[in-house]
C-alpha cells in the first residue's frame, strides 16, 4: 500500500514543482545561477505555505514509504523531494550545509535538545580498558579482534565528525526533520521485553516535545509560530506518557542530510572473525548454513525482537558498507541483555551511556537466555485512505489477533535495571538468586560511555545499555565480519 501511495504521491509533487509561479520564467543566460536559485526559492516559498494541511499529508505518505516499505525503487526520488520541499518551505531553523565547522558552530542555537539533569555518574568496579585512537593504530585494533576479543572503549576517534556540534542543538534537529513534522518509528515502553511494549509512528517534533522534553511548554518564541510543535493542550495520553525511544532505527538513510554529520570508523572495515566455538552464535551458525526463508515463511520466526530487522546488509563473505543504526532518546532508556550475531562500534554522540557486558561463554545456566516467545498482534483493516495519519500503521488486511512465535534467545530473562534500581541487600540477593540462579557469580565488565567516546562489542557479547542522559548514539555494524544466522 505505502509503495503505490508513494509512487502517486513522488509524482503529484513532481507536478506540483513543475507548475510552480516561477517554472515558466525563462532563464537569464546573463543571470548568475545562485541569484536564479534564491530567486526561484523566494517565489516557491511564497507558494508554499508553511501552515497547509497538505504538507502534513504529504509527509505522511511518502514517511511511511520509507519507514514500513523501505522506499522500494523510490527512496533517490523522495529525498529530492524532501530536499525540494524544505528548501521552498519558510522554515523556522537554517544551517549552511557548505560553512565551515566553526562557522555553523558559531550560529548553532543555544537551547540544547537534550536537558541536562545533572546525573550522578556510576562508579565502576571493573571498568572496561580504554585507549586514545592516537595511541591505537588501527594494526593494532586488527590484533586485538582478532587475538583478545574483548570489548574496549576507544576516545579521540570521531572528534572530526560535525554531529558533536550540531546534534546537541534542539533548532538544529527541527531544521532537519523539516520543522518537526518527519515521521519517525518510536518505542514505548520501558524495554521491549515488557508487557505492554509498544511502536508507534510519530511526527519528530511530537515524538521530541513529549518524551524528551516531558512535554514541557517550549520557551522558544519561534515555535509559537510553528503550527508543527506550538504549544497546545496536552491530552491525559500525553501527560501520562510511557518512555518513548527511538531505537535501532537506520534514522541516517532515511533523512540523509543527518548521515553527512558522520563519518564511518575505519574500524568498521576489519575483517573480523566468526563467532567462538560453544558460544550460542556458533551453535546457531551450525544450523543456520541452509537456504535462507522468506520472510513471509518460516524466516519470520528466525528474527529477534532485539535484533536488526533489516534485511540489505547480508555481507555473504564480501565487504559492504556497514550499516548505521540510531538510538535517540530521554535519560532511563534501556536496551535489556541482549547480543547481536555481528561485530558492533557503538559510538556516543550526545549524553552519556551506561554499558555492563557478559562474555559469549557465560554459561545458559546463569545468564538464562529466552526462548521461542508468543506476540499477540492485532492488525488493521479498516482504515480508510482519508483517515491515515501521521500515527496510523497499517497492518496487513485482517481484523483477528494472530499469534506469532519469535525467537527470544538473544535476550536474557535477567533485569539488570531492577538489580541496579534496588540495593544489594541480603534478602534482595536472595530474591535475585531465585529468579536468575547463579546470574549474580558471573563475570562482567562495566563503562560510562561519553560523548565523542566509541565501544567495540565483540560478536556475541551480551550487553545492558541505559541511558544516564538524554542522547543520541550510534551504531556501525562491521559487515566484513557479521555471519547471517536465521534468515538475517
Amino acid at each position: 500500500m505505502w509503495v503505490t501511495a508513494g509512487n502517486g504521491s513522488c509524482q503529484i509533487i513532481q507536478r506540483l514543482l513543475s507548475e510552480s509561479p516561477c517554472s515558466d520564467e525563462e532563464e537569464d543566460d546573463e543571470t548568475d545561477g545562485i541569484q536564479q536559485q534564491e530567486r526561484r526559492e523566494i517565489q516557491y516559498a511564497e507558494h508554499f505555505d508553511p501552515d497547509s494541511p497538505w504538507l502534513d499529508m504529504v509527509v505522511c505518505i511518502l514517511d511511511n514509504a520509507l519507514i514500513l516499505a523501505g522506499g522500494i525503487g523510490r527512496a533517490d526520488v523522495i529525498s529530492s523531494l524532501f530536499n525540494s520541499l524544505s528548501a521552498l518551505t519558510p522554515l523556522r531553523y537554517s544551517i549552511d550545509d557548505n560553512a565551515e565547522n566553526s562557522h555553523v558552530a558559531n550560529h548553532l542555537p543555544t537551547d540544547a535538545m537534550f536537558p541536562k539533569l545533572g546525573t550522578q555518574l556510576p562508579s565502576l568496579t571493573r571498568p572496561i580498558p580504554r585507549i586514545s585512537a592516537r595511541n591505537f593504530p588501527f594494526e593494532s585494533f586488527v590484533d586485538h579482534v582478532m587475538k583478545a576479543r574483548t570489548p574496549i572503549v576507544i576516545t579521540d576517534a570521531i572528534t572530526h565528525w560535525p554531529a558533536l556540534s550540531r546534534w546537541p542543538s534542539r533548532k538544529y534537529w527541527m531544521s532537519r526533520t523539516f520543522d518537526g513534522r518527519r515521521l519517525v518509528p518510536v518505542e514505548l515502553g520501558r524495554s521491549y521485553t515488557d508487557e505492554g511494549w509498544g511502536q508507534k509512528i510519530m511526527p519528530f517534533g511530537d515524538f521530541a516535545r513529549v518524551h524528551i522534553w516531558g512535554g514541557s511548554r517550549s520557551t522558544d518564541p519561534t515555535t509559537d509560530e510553528n503550527n508543527h510543535l506550538q504549544d497546545e493542550e496536552m491530552s491525559d495520553d500525553e501527560t501520562d506518557h510511557d518512555t518513548g525511544y527511538l531505537a535501532q532505527h537506520d534514522l541516517l538513510s532515511q533523512i540523509p542530510s543527518l548521515r553527512n554529520d558522520i563519518s564511518i570508523p575505519d574500524y568498521c572495515y576489519v575483517e573480523a572473525p566468526a563467532p567462538e566455538p560453544g558460544t550460542p552464535l556458533y551453535e546457531k551458525s551450525k544450523v543456520a548454513d541452509k537456504p535462507r526463508t522468506s520472510v513471509s515463511g518460516d524466516g519470520s520466526q528466525g528474527q529477534s525482537q532485539g535484533q536488526d530487522q533489516n534485511q540489505d546488509d547480508v555481507c555473504d563473505g564480501n565487504l559492504i558498507e556497514p550499516l548505521i543504526n540510531t538510538w535517540l532518546g530521554p535519560s532511563g532508556t534501556i536496551s535489556p541483555l541482549h547480543h547481536d550475531p555481528y561485530h558492533n562500534i557503538l559510538t556516543q554522540v550526545v549524553g552519556t551511556k551506561y554499558l555492563r557486558l557478559y562474555s559469549p561463554h557465560s554459561p545458559a545456566s546463569q545468564i538464562h537466555p529466552r526462548g521461542y516467545e508468543s506476540m499477540n498482534k492485532s492488525a488493521q483493516s479498516d482504515v480508510d485512505d482519508d483517515q491515515i495519519g501521521p500515527t496510523d500503521i497499517v497492518e496487513p488486511e485482517s481484523k483477528q489477533n494472530v499469534e506469532e512465535k519469535i525467537d527470544m534467545s538473544n535476550t536474557s530473562k535477567v533485569d539488570i535495571a531492577t538489580i541496579q534500581s534496588l540495593p544489594a541487600t541480603p534478602e534482595n540477593k536472595k530474591v535475585w538468586e531465585k529468579l536468575w540462579p547463579g546470574f549474580l557469580d558471573l563475570d562482567y565488565v562495566e563503562t560510562v560511555l561519553k560523548e565523542g567516546e566509541c565501544l567495540y562489542i565483540p560478536i556475541g557479547w551480551w550487553h545492558y545499555v541505559k541511558g544516564l542522559e538524554g542522547g543520541v548514539s550510534s551504531r556501525e555494524r562491521d559487515c566484513a565480519g557479521s555471519y547471517p544466522l536465521n534468515g538475517k
